[in-house]
């Protein structure tokens, strides 16, 4: 699969085993709302702030399980 390029940075992956809270953190560092989740060299998905703030916040789920 062909990575996608915008910008001069590369894109934000995180592994398939980061926390929410750890992903949450990592794009507020990179300031971007999005970060592709990886095992490995696969791409599992994508997990996006509105992800973070419906499935977990508003769900008062707990983001670091």
């Amino acid at each position: 699969m062909a990575k996608i390029r915008l910008g001069n940075r590369a894109p934000l992956t995180i592994g398939a085993s980061a926390t929410i809270a750890e992903a949450a953190r990592a794009m507020v560092e990179r300031h971007v709302g999005a970060a592709t989740v990886t095992n490995g060299d696969q791409v599992l998905g994508v997990v996006t702030e509105r992800d973070v703030l419906q499935k977990i916040v508003a769900a008062r789920r707990d983001p670091e399980k």
